[in-house]
Parts: structure tokens; sequence; C-alpha cells
């Protein structure tokens, strides 16, 4: 119950820290010292990445162009598929809940970004800005890139790794060994055995134990549980329990093993704690940009969408069609969050 009061609060501490944060930054008076105090963000300016991201807009290397060339392309890219992973998420809620994926909220983002001077930037040309704009996008993801080389080593990868690469890096599972039954259980009445393995429930495959996230498991319902045992299929009727924990949850009434997939290029003997580290730091660095390239106020989507449209018409008409893209994409992705709020019941952090 505690663990629930914190995770139902979690925003409203997030917001106390990020105030208290704010409160301590102009109270040292970071602001001389290169920081930019908002609302919003803390930022900080080093002046000489400034310097070289000035010299980027004007003049650069060709292995650098072409860099910055491919970082232009790159960034109608993310930007698509940010939308694209949104619009379909919204579609999997109601046509496919058990492939809904709900988003985090994080309030604020802590991550680093780099910006020319303003003044700099404001002058170059407009090639040159969809340069730098895209290049921070676009360094991010090949970090992620990169780090999933080394990822693909490790079994906790395969959760988030799609189709078809996950068939060519990882061993499927053939399903969830049960390793002993709960005494009294509907899965003991329904003649579940030890050894047996779990391939489905209520049509739902099982491959790994995060599967049965994917079924609706209510105490007091009847639910198929389908197994293989010395080579065939069985079904068995299973009357879910309840959770000793907590009653509305409900169980199969099996201890179940949790391996998970097994990488093909099993090299590397991973410690828990360094998978976790550096799964989190994939995650970050992979959606902050893409993310980073939606058409928002305080994202360089929104800077790259300007600079492309800007003195194509009045400053009137260019303001009203930012503002449009600024609202549906808000939309977007604020439903995005309602239905994760919708299936969770809370928002998580």
């Amino acid at each position: 119950m505690a663990l629930d009061f914190l995770t139902e609060n979690a925003i409203i501490y997030v917001l106390i820290a990020w105030v208290v944060i704010l409160i301590i930054a102009k109270s040292l008076k970071l602001e001389k010292h290169g920081f930019t105090i908002k609302a919003y963000s803390l930022t900080y300016k080093n002046t000489q990445v400034q310097s070289v991201l000035s010299k980027m807009l004007t003049r650069t290397r060709r292995g650098i162009r072409i860099f910055a060339d491919v970082s232009v392309v790159a960034g109608f890219l993310m930007m698509g598929f940010a939308f694209w992973f949104l619009l379909s998420n919204i579609s999997n809620y109601f046509v496919e809940p058990t492939e809904f994926a709900e988003l985090t909220v994080l309030i604020p983002v802590f991550a680093g970004f780099v910006e020319p001077d303003e003044k700099e930037f404001d002058k170059a040309k407009k090639i040159s800005r969809l340069r730098v704009i895209g290049a921070g996008a676009t360094s991010n993801v090949i970090f992620a890139f990169a780090l999933g080389v080394i990822l693909l080593t490790n079994p906790l990868f395969a959760l988030i790794l799609p189709e078809p690469f996950l068939e060519w890096f990882y061993e499927a599972p053939d399903g969830v060994s049960i390793i002993s039954i709960i005494e009294g259980s509907g899965a003991e009445k329904a003649g579940l055995q030890k050894n047996d393995v779990i391939i489905g429930i209520e049509g739902v495959p099982i491959i790994t134990p995060l599967d049965f996230q994917k079924v609706d498991l209510k105490p007091g319902d009847t639910v198929t549980v389908t197994v293989k045992r010395d080579g065939q299929q069985l079904q068995f009727p299973v009357e879910i329990m309840s959770s000793p924990d907590d009653p509305d949850k409900g169980l199969v009434g099996i201890m179940r093993d949790n391996a998970f997939y097994k990488p093909v290029y099993n090299l590397i003997e991973w410690d828990p704690q360094v998978s976790m580290f550096l799964l989190w730091l994939w995650m970050i660095s992979f959606f902050i940009g893409i993310i980073n390239m939606l058409p928002l106020p305080i994202l360089d989507g929104g800077k790259f969408i300007y600079t492309i449209i800007e003195k194509k018409a009045s400053e009137v008409k260019i303001n009203a069609i930012m503002f449009s893209i600024y609202g549906v994409t808000f939309t977007i992705f604020g439903l995005n969050i309602a239905l994760s709020y919708m299936k969770s019941g809370w928002f998580t952090i």
C-alpha cells in the first residue's frame, strides 16, 4: 500500500523536486555561469561547444558535411517514426489491447542538448540550421544503435527488440515451464503438472513470463490454459485464484520458470545491475532522439519545422501553422498518456 501511494503521487514529488532545483539554481545565481533558467528547463551552454557548432554553420569538412546532410534526412525519418509509433499505439489500444505500450510520464526530462549561439544560428543559411538541428537527434540515435550492438548479447534486450531482428539474434523459448503447483489452486484441480510448458492462456500466446501480463486474470474466472506435455498439446479449464498479497489480482496457481530469450551470440556473462543500467541508457538515448524531433515548442522538432516554412508566408500565417501543428502533436501525445492512465489507473514515472 505504501508503494502504491508513492507511485500514484510520483508526479507531485517530481514537480516538488523540480521547484526545489529551480530555487537552488536561482539562489546560486547560476545564470552568471552559463546556465539559462526557465520554468520548464535548466540549460547549460558551453562556449567551446558553441564555437564548434558555429563553425559547422558556416564551413564544414567533407565528412562532417555528409553526416550533417544525412542528419537532415534522418530528422524527417525520426519525426515520421515518432508520429507512426504514437498513432499506431492509439490504434493498438482499441484493436489489439495486448500490444498497447503504456507511455511513461517523465517530468522533467533530464538530458543533455547542445545548441549554437542563437545569433549565429539565426544568421546561418536554412540548410545549415537544419543540419545542426538534425545532427543532435541523429547523434543520440547513432549512440543507441552502437550500444544496441553490444546489448544483442544480453537476454533483456530481447524484450524491446522488434521482429524480425528478434528471430535473428535470439533463440525463443518454447513457453513458460511450470516449476511447481500451488496446493489447492485451480491449476491443481484442473490437472496441470510440474514440467508442463504453458504456451497459451485464453488464446494469448505465452512465450516468456512477461506475456502473463497480457492476460486479464480475474479471481473466480475460468480460463483455458494450453500446455505442452510429453510432445502433446493439451488444454485445461483453470479457475483463477486470488493473490495472497492482493485479493483483486488473479493467479493461475503455479510457480513458473522465469527464463527469457537466449542470445545467439551469448558472449558476455551479464551482471543484472549492469544490464538494467545499459538497457535504460539505450532507451533514454533512442527515445530522446526520436521524441526530440516531435514538432513541439520546447523540442527540436518544432524548430526544425519552423526553419523549413519560415519566410514562406507572413509571420502571422507561419505562427498560425505552427500552433496548429503543436495542437495536433499535443493531442496525439496527450491521448497516448490518457489511454495509458485508463489502462493502468495511474501514471508511472
